[in-house]
């Protein structure tokens, strides 16, 4: 039974290390998603930085034909060549932006300077959506936190079964097999060891339990104050899901919303 049970802790362990695990895979794969995404929308903004530059260097050129014939006033040909000056500026800044995100997601690509990467994305606002109850079923089906939590109840309960049967009297089967050799003088007494004459059986049952066995019940009464804990710990652990979905559905809501709101915004701009 002690054996079983060990090797039942053991694999919920190694179970929680694969879980260990994966969510540092996850979360490395969400930091590279994250940065190509920056790279993204650095390059969006490095193209509309050429467009917007283009655009003011085309009204720059005209406002000058029309200061040279006279049509136009200075202070509105400054303020045409101060704009275009801006536009340059925004223009540098959106290439520094740029290069700075392609390097970043070099670095965790594990490639070279010599690499170009050119995402080719577009921001597209996804309608499809889950309700709120569907969120938290599969966050309660896929959440390795969860798995954890559970897996730690399981090891403690095992635990407890552990200690609790430490806590019955040991009874050990015990047997020997003994030699005898039997002469007046030693060597010959020896020499007849290794002969089948004068063998000697013994069986027996040991039983053994300790007085007042304080030392087991001390440990019993600790798992089981561990076992207590793990279920709290999983309640925990399920009050901070349900607070994590709550907090995500309302926060994708406001922001569906605002970039519906910024893509009429963009249209009209």
């Amino acid at each position: 039974l002690a054996d079983n049970n060990t090797v039942k802790i053991t694999e919920l362990d190694a179970a929680n290390t694969g879980y260990t695990s994966q969510d540092k895979i996850e979360i490395e794969l969400a930091n590279i998603q994250k940065i190509y995404w920056n790279l993204l929308l650095a390059n969006k903004e490095l193209e509309l930085a050429k467009e917007v530059l283009e655009s003011a260097a085309q009204l720059n050129e005209t406002n000058k034909r029309n200061f040279d014939m006279g049509i136009l006033e200075a202070p509105e040909l400054y303020a045409t060549e101060a704009n275009l000056k801006e536009k340059q500026q925004e223009l540098v800044l959106a290439q520094a932006r740029f290069k700075k995100a392609l390097s970043a997601l070099r670095y965790r690509l594990n490639q070279g300077i010599d690499v170009l990467i050119v995402p080719k994305d577009e921001f597209n606002l996804k309608q499809k959506q889950a309700g709120f109850e569907e969120m938290v079923r599969i966050a309660l089906a896929k959440r390795r936190d969860y798995k954890k939590a559970k897996n730690i109840i399981k090891q403690k309960n095992l635990y407890v079964a552990l200690k609790k049967s430490s806590l019955w009297p040991q009874i050990d089967l015990t047997a020997s097999f003994t030699r005898n050799g039997l002469d007046s003088r030693f060597a010959d007494s020896v020499s007849e060891i290794t002969s089948q004459e004068y063998p000697e059986y013994t069986v027996g049952v040991v039983f053994s339990f300790p007085l007042e066995n304080s030392a087991a019940r001390a440990e019993y009464s600790q798992k089981q104050l561990e076992q207590a804990k793990a279920l709290i710990g999983l309640k925990k652990t399920e009050c901070l899901i349900l607070v994590q979905i709550h907090d995500a559905f309302v926060e994708l809501g406001s922001r569906r919303d605002s970039v519906g709101l910024l893509e009429q915004a963009k249209e009209l701009q």
